[in-house]
């Protein structure tokens, strides 16, 4: 179950995400997945713009780019993707944050299914891309992006705790390198490992919850 929804608003991210290649285009499906499934998303990857008009800043960072996303909230729990660029500089652009409030005044205006007319859900793109969820493609997909979500929990709340990759790693009894692969995503971690890592590695409390 999805904490938020997302949808893009036109085709601005469309055509933005198709221009990418495909290790490029994994790594924004990653990030908003993270958006969609966690209720707390570290400012790293989505945070509110200052001096806007409810605009908020997702944040894909590659090895070559750094990629911003904007959108703004509809209903409380529905991201509605607005424009993308290519960062080069530190601050974001004044006028792709104008250009954003823009959009979101022009799709708030409109009402019930006349917003959706000129939306494509997030969930959408995915299935397009690897089928419904169950299917074989779709699973590789979902293991993945389960994969990249823990590592990024895992960093967080590890850094929060003030501790390094050893430190962690010796109070499980494994090494630094397989600490280092699950926080960048790259090990399928059994639920019992990273209950481990959480209570005894963290002293946290790990809550797991099954909801229709």
């Amino acid at each position: 179950m999805t904490i938020r929804d997302i949808t893009a608003y036109k085709d601005y991210f469309i055509k933005f995400f198709d221009k990418q290649e495909l290790k490029v285009q994994l790594k924004i499906e990653y990030v908003l997945d993270l958006i969609r499934y966690e209720r707390n998303v570290p400012a790293k990857f989505f945070k509110h713009l200052e001096n806007s008009d409810g605009i908020y800043e997702v944040r894909v960072i590659t090895t070559f780019k750094s990629i911003r996303i904007l959108c703004f909230i509809d209903n409380g729990k529905l991201i509605v993707l607005a424009n993308c660029f290519l960062k080069k500089r530190q601050k974001t652009p004044v006028k792709e944050i104008r250009f954003a409030e823009r959009l979101k005044k022009e799709y708030l205006k409109k009402n019930g299914d006349k917003k959706m007319k000129n939306t494509t859900n997030f969930e959408d793109i995915l299935k397009k891309k690897y089928g419904e969820k169950g299917s074989p493609n779709r699973d590789i997909y979902e293991t993945n992006s389960l994969a990249f979500r823990l590592g990024v929990m895992l960093k967080e709340a590890r850094r929060e705790a003030h501790i390094t990759q050893k430190e962690l790693a010796d109070r499980i009894g494994t090494k630094k390198s397989y600490i280092s692969r699950i926080e960048r995503g790259k090990s399928d971690i059994q639920l019992s490992t990273y209950h481990k890592l959480i209570e005894i590695g963290l002293g946290r409390i790990l809550h797991i919850s099954i909801e229709p």
